[in-house]
Parts: C-alpha cells; sequence; structure tokens
C-alpha cells in the first residue's frame, strides 16, 4: 500500500486523469469481448438501436457510437438546404438515419477514435512526445469524422460505378422495345433478367414504386437515387414516352452517344493501370518516405538520448 501510495505521490493530476481513461477504455474493451460470446442485454441501448432499424441484444463498438450519437443529435442544427440535399442522399444511398443523427454519428465517431490518444499519450510518454502521439490521434479522430460523414457519398458512387457500365445495354434495350410497346413496365421487367444484382435491385424497387404510385414519379426517384448523367438522359426520353411523344429517334442517337461514352470510359480505365509506376511518382513517393522516417526517427533519438 506504501508503494501505490508513493507512486500515486510522484504522478501529476493529469496522468492520474489518464490512468482512469485508460482502465475505463480497458473495461469496455473487455466488455466487448465479452459480449461476442455472452447475450447481455441492455433496456437503453436496445431502445437507441431499436430506433434506427437495428437491435442484436449485444453492446459493440458501433453501437456505442450510435448511443453517444443519439446524445450529440438534440444539439445539432442544420440549414434547411443543407438538410434538404443531405436527406436526398440519404435516401439515395439507403440509410434510415435522420440527417441530423448521420452528423452527430460522425461527430461521435471522431471524438471516440480521438479520445484513444489520451492513455496511449501516458505510455509512450517515455519513449516519445506526449504531444506526438496525441497530435497523432487527433488527426485519426479527423480522419474518421471525415470517413463517416461521407459514408453516403461512397455508397452512391459505388452503386453508380456498377451501374453506370449498363447503361448503354440498357438504352438499346429501350430503343428495341419502344418499336413495339411502351408500357414502361414492361420494359423494365424485360430488362430486369439480364442486368446485374445493383441494377436489378433499383429496377425492382423503380417497379414497385410505378405499381403503387406515379410512373413518373418512380422514373425520378430512380434518377435521383443513382445519379448518373447517362441514366438522366435515359429518364428524360421515358418520362417523355409517357407523355405520348415518339422517342424513338431520340433513343437512336442515345444508344451512340452512350456506346462511344462507354468506350472511353474503358479507355480511361485502362490508361489508370499502368505496368509499373511511373519513373518521376516512384521518385516523390521515395522522397516522401525519406523525409516521413526521417522526422518519426530523428525525434524517437531525442527522446531516448534525455532518458538517458
Amino acid at each position: 500500500m506504501n508503494l501505490i501510495y508513493e507512486s500515486l505521490n510522484k504522478m501529476s493530476f493529469i496522468q492520474i486523469i489518464c490512468i482512469l481513461l485508460m482502465c475505463a477504455l480497458l473495461a469496455v474493451g473487455i466488455y466487448n469481448i465479452a459480449t461476442e460470446f455472452l447475450i447481455i442485454p441492455d433496456d437503453k441501448v436496445r431502445k437507441t438501436i431499436l430506433n434506427y432499424g437495428k437491435g442484436t441484444g449485444k453492446l459493440s463498438s458501433e453501437e456505442i457510437i450510435t448511443l453517444i450519437s443519439s446524445k450529440i443529435e438534440r444539439f445539432i442544427r442544420l440549414d434547411d438546404n443543407y438538410r434538404t440535399v443531405l436527406q436526398k442522399k440519404l435516401t439515395a444511398a439507403e440509410i434510415i438515419y435522420t440527417p441530423e443523427f448521420y452528423v452527430s454519428r460522425a461527430i461521435a465517431g471522431g471524438i471516440t477514435a480521438a479520445i484513444f490518444g489520451v492513455p496511449f499519450a501516458l505510455i509512450f510518454s517515455q519513449f516519445i512526445s506526449w504531444v506526438i502521439v496525441v497530435a497523432l490521434f487527433i488527426i485519426l479522430g479527423i480522419f474518421s469524422y471525415f470517413k463517416m460523414s461521407g459514408e453516403a457519398d461512397e455508397i452512391i458512387k459505388n452503386k453508380t460505378e456498377q451501374i453506370e457500365p449498363e447503361l448503354a445495354l440498357f438504352a438499346s434495350t429501350v430503343q428495341k422495345q419502344l418499336s413495339s410497346t411502351t408500357d414502361i413496365i414492361k420494359i423494365f421487367e424485360s430488362y430486369r433478367k439480364i442486368c446485374g444484382d445493383a441494377f436489378r435491385h433499383e429496377i425492382d424497387v423503380t417497379i414497385a414504386d410505378m405499381k403503387t404510385g406515379s410512373y413518373e414519379s418512380a422514373l425520378l426517384n430512380l434518377d435521383n437515387r443513382v445519379r448518373s448523367d447517362s441514366l438522366s438522359q435515359i429518364i428524360r426520353g421515358l418520362i417523355s414516352v409517357l407523355k405520348g411523344d415518339d422517342q424513338r429517334f431520340y433513343f437512336d442517337m442515345l444508344v451512340h452517344d452512350l456506346a462511344n461514352s462507354e468506350r472511353e470510359r474503358l479507355k480511361r480505365i485502362s490508361l489508370k493501370r499502368p505496368s509499373k509506376l511511373n519513373s518521376a511518382s516512384a521518385l516523390i513517393l521515395i522522397c516522401f518516405v525519406v523525409i516521413l522516417v526521417y522526422i518519426i526517427g530523428y525525434q524517437i533519438i531525442i527522446e531516448i538520448n534525455d532518458l538517458m
């Protein structure tokens, strides 16, 4: 006991707080590992998770962030225009969060990542400056915030990249079908038999929207979900078909343009995959690595010399 008491007297108040925080984080980590094997129900967490469509009965790191986010959400105030744009993005990405919760979740993720720098600063303070450790984790927190706040954009981008290569074939299918029918549902059902999984899902949602509501609204919703200029051109032609216009010549020209665009896209992809790195790029990369290693190594050597 005397040894513990003397050790505490030698520590500063900040060091004691850091140790307590480290113990708390360690306890949370052990608890998370335990919940992988034991189901530990928590009414408060379950209620929060179920409100957002998740309820596994286990407390994971994602659920901890969700719990923190629900506390931050009440303080989030978004501009009306920004909120409208963000809501459209969340709808397109099929994310069920409200815009306020989505923003608060990104903030919570950034704060959680940055907090881990406190105990690590104490642990490695004997080997490297605690300022560097804390700065690294603050950067990690900022990176985590931007990564989580960009999840909706990333989902939309990935979905668009999967669908765009099919649009030339889809436009060609529409072109051929218009010679015999103007039934948009029939055209979609015909193409869904040969399309990829991502586009098939969007077509299924669109067909369901058409059968339960307005055809034009269903097509506009498809355009908003995928966000592709090529698909927008196809949607405009289909909406004109719904209004009774003869769009066969329009789709003849569109098929030709999309075929050329697809060839250009494939050419750009091939140019982005060189057999080896350009010598100038490799030299820049080597210089950057050398500078980074020098700075970190120099700081470590200084810290070691101070200890000796």
